[in-house]
């Protein structure tokens, strides 16, 4: 638990946009609400809602704080 704070606040920290566009370029890519955005990442993520622990809203950003099962055991990830 020591380590899942601080990596979820330091996540938090960062931007809200895909770094890579659909197109593969270095592109940022911006969506148009935030259902679409957390679809995306959803998708992008294979995982499925129910994995979702939270959603946090700092600076007019919102970040998906969800769960995902790795063969070394679980971990936590951020979609921004």
């Amino acid at each position: 638990m020591k380590v899942v704070l601080p990596f979820a606040i330091a996540m938090i920290a960062l931007t809200g946009c895909s770094a890579i566009a659909d197109n593969g370029t270095s592109e940022l890519k911006w969506y148009k609400t935030k259902e679409v955005t957390i679809n995306h990442g959803i998708k992008e993520e294979k995982m499925k809602k129910e994995d979702i622990i939270g959603k946090v809203s700092e600076n007019g950003e919102t970040f998906v704080i969800y769960k995902k099962q790795f063969e070394e055991g679980l971990g936590v990830g951020y979609q921004a």
